[in-house]
């Protein structure tokens, strides 16, 4: 998996095969072959779903969280 922060960093990571994981500030702009983060979506823990534990499964959906936490009002989307 590889950590972005924009469209232009997630569009190269899937073209080098990666599954990518995004936070963002909406979830209304989610990319092709993406979803949300079932901890924020569901209340599901990291340990259960394992969507981003990092295995390689080229082709699988990437995914998206909501930007959260302490420190949030900082956060500012990459152009």
């Amino acid at each position: 998996m590889a950590s972005v922060d924009s469209d232009a960093e997630m569009a190269t990571a899937r073209a080098m095969g990666w599954r990518t994981f995004r936070v963002t500030t909406s979830l209304d702009h989610t990319n092709e072959r993406e979803f949300e983060c079932a901890s924020t979506a569901h209340g599901v823990s990291c340990a259960d779903c394992l969507a981003c534990d990092g295995a390689d499964r080229p082709g699988k959906a990437s995914v998206a969280i909501l930007v959260h936490g302490p420190m949030a009002r900082r956060f500012k989307v990459a152009a």
